[in-house]
Formats: structure tokens, C-alpha cells, sequence
């Protein structure tokens, strides 16, 4: 209407927003990975009917097709999650209507493990190729780390259900799924509270080995991502080179010799403005060369 001043949104808000719609939309997204993981942990401690372990499976199932796909698994590992996919749909609709005739919480427990033993080591693996350390290798390593607390757990419980004596927590009994998730997580952490403990093997194995894998992942993957890591550097995918800073001056150079074209500076006027900038910044920044002007002065 005339007279009527419209405001546009700003462009950069509008980018935010639709990266941060992407991250959770997108299938090829660890963000969203990682929101199915807390899924799954909020319903395995916060169900006890027949019913949750099904419920928990279908969820897992999603999860691990999720992070295969983000972390770009191999073929062979595609192959063997599918097996153990399809393994996972029947064990839920089993524990679903037969649960009392093949102990279903047993074999739901066991799926649970292996699928939570194939979705890390898939993720850890890709990690390692990347060449960029970016939010995406950061919020990868986090749901690494959180699948193998929830693997423990699970690996916990299975033992739990089948080892009759001595009970898994000793005086505490075999204890339910909650605490197993409460234990595996403070020993990930090394927390270790006190008030739940293994009685025997092979549970004090398991959690001998869950704190050394705890502690070395911290150490190694998750420290590494932290030290290197600086927010808003360029690259998401596999294989992809960090961009390069050449220096405030330079950058400058390099976008004004870009900055020729219609209704803009003339090629002469932007290489000359370009020179400018780029000399300047050769006096405090010798990396001019690692630009890629072929015969540019030293």
C-alpha cells in the first residue's frame, strides 16, 4: 500500500532459523540423533508397563537407522544393521504379544545392545574421517558417547534378568531398568555414587570396562573436539577442507578482485583495490601464497 513502509526479516535471522529447522528435520543430522537418544532414555525410565520395552525398541530402531545414515556407514555395516533392524522390529512385536512365553524383556534387552553397539562405533568411525572439527564432529561425539552409557545399561539389565544368584545389585536385588540407567551413567562419568553395586561377575567386569572406555573417550574424542574446535568454521561433510584465514587485509583483497562485475567495480578498479589490500596484508601475513595467485609476488 503506498505510504506503507514494509520491514523485512533480516537475512541472517531467517538463515538461523532454517539451519536450526534443518539440523532437526534433516535424517543426515546428528542434532537429531541426539534428540532421539534423550527420547529413549525419557522412556526407558519413564515406562514399566509390558508394553514400553516394544515402544523403547521402535524408537532405538529409528535412532540407529538415523545415525547409520548421518555417519555415512559402510556397506558391510549397513548390511549387518539391517539384520539387526529387522532382528529388533521382530523382538519388539514378540515382546508385544509373547512376552511371558519367550521372556521378553531378556531378549528386548539384548537388541537394545546391539543396536546400540553398531550406531556408536559407526559414528566414532566417522568422526575420524572428517577432516573438519566443526558442531557437527562435536554434537556426533556427544551421541557416541550417550549411546554407549545407554549400550551398558542395557548390557546391565540383560544380566540382571538372567543371573538369578547372587542378585545383580546384591542386597539391592536385580534392580530395574531405571537404575540400571542411573548406574551405567555414573559409571561412564566415574561418579560412582556408591549407593548401587555390582555383586559378582561378570557385572563388576562390565563396569571395570565401561569406566575405562568412559574415561578414555573423554580423554581422547571429546577433548580433541573441544580443544580444536571453533564455532562457525566453514564444512559439514566428510572429506570437506577447513576454510582457510588469510588475515583481515587479504580476505579483503581477495573480495574486492571479486568484487568486479555489472553495476559494480570495473575489473581494473577491483584488481587494483585488490593489490592494495593484498600488499598491506603481506607485510604482517607471509600464508599470501597458500591463496592460489599464480605469480604473485612474494
Amino acid at each position: 500500500m503506498p505510504g506503507r513502509r514494509e520491514h523485512p526479516a533480516e537475512p541472517g535471522a531467517d538463515r538461523d532459523a532454517r539451519q536450526l529447522l534443518h539440523a532437526f528435520a534433516s535424517p543426515d543430522s546428528y542434532v537429531l540423533v541426539l534428540l532421539l537418544i534423550l527420547i529413549t532414555y525419557a522412556l526407558s525410565a519413564g515406562l514399566s508397563t509390558s508394553w514400553a520395552a516394544s515402544l523403547v525398541i521402535v524408537v532405538q530402531i529409528v535412532t540407529v537407522w538415523v545415525a547409520l545414515r548421518a555417519s555415512r556407514a559402510r556397506r558391510s555395516a549397513r548390511v549387518l544393521a539391517s539384520c539387526a533392524l529387522a532382528l529388533s522390529a521382530l523382538a519388539a512385536v514378540a515382546n508385544l504379544f509373547f512376552r511371558d512365553q519367550i521372556d521378553g524383556g531378556t531378549v528386548a534387552s539384548l537388541v537394545s545392545c546391539l543396536l546400540y553397539l553398531i550406531a556408536p562405533l559407526s559414528i566414532v568411525r566417522h568422526l575420524v574421517l572428517r577432516r573438519v572439527v566443526d558442531g557437527v564432529t562435536l554434537v556426533g561425539a556427544i551421541d557416541a558417547y550417550l549411546m554407549a552409557g545407554m549400550f551398558f545399561a542395557f548390557l546391565y539389565h540383560s544380566v540382571g534378568l538372567t543371573q538369578q544368584m547372587p542378585p545383580f545389585f546384591g542386597s539391592q536385588g536385580n534392580g530395574s531398568f531405571p537404575q540400571d540407567l542411573f548406574f551405567s551413567f555414573t559409571t561412564l562419568t566415574t561418579t560412582g555414587y556408591g549407593n548401587l553395586v555390582p555383586a559378582a561377575n561378570p557385572g563388576q567386569t562390565f563396569a571395570v570396562l565401561e569406566m575405562v572406555i568412559g574415561q578414555l573417550f573423554l580423554v581422547t574424542a571429546v577433548g580433541k573436539v573441544v580443544s580444536t574446535w571453533r564455532p562457525g568454521q566453514a564444512g559439514s561433510g566428510c572429506g570437506k577442507a577447513p576454510a582457510t584465514s588469510y588475515g583481515p587485509p587479504i580476505e579483503a583483497g581477495i573480495r574486492s578482485i571479486r568484487n568486479a562485475g555489472p553495476r559494480r567495480a570495473t575489473p581494473a578498479q577491483a584488481m587494483s583495490a585488490g593489490r592494495f589490500w593484498i600488499m598491506s596484508g603481506i607485510q604482517s601475513n607471509r600464508s599470501v601464497r597458500a591463496a592460489g595467485f599464480p605469480g604473485w609476488p612474494p
